[in-house]
């Protein structure tokens, strides 16, 4: 953000020196309009418009990316789910609760294996 603030900060002193540098009037003819102004304001209105007018069709390109980080988190979202589910459902088979409070996992499984092994 205060880099975002630091750029506009610089693109208006530059505009207003070259407002202050080229004070001459220009005449601007299109179709049956005629315009009579400082060079400088035509040039920061021009500008202003090319800005406006990237902004509008980047609009829709944000809108997209938008909608697929949203159908992503939707998904995101449900795979955790599932991957809860299946936890739930199958590792307590595999590991199993402990016999005591204070074991550990990894003793339980070796608690587990010597069962298996003379059981």
């Amino acid at each position: 953000m205060q880099k975002t603030f630091i750029l506009v900060l610089l693109v208006l002193m530059i505009a207003v020196v070259f407002a202050l540098q080229n004070p001459f009037p220009v005449y601007i003819t299109f179709w049956f309009w005629q315009l009579e102004a400082n060079l400088s304001i035509i040039m920061i209105i021009a500008i202003l418009f090319g800005a406006l007018f990237s902004y509008l069709l980047s609009l829709s390109v944000m809108s997209k990316k938008n909608r697929l980080i949203r159908e992503k988190d939707v998904k995101i979202s449900q795979l955790e789910k599932d991957l809860e589910i299946i936890r739930v459902k199958y590792i307590p088979d595999v590991i199993g609760p402990p016999t005591t409070g204070t074991v550990s996992a990894e003793k339980h499984r070796e608690e587990q294996n010597l069962k298996k092994v003379s059981g």
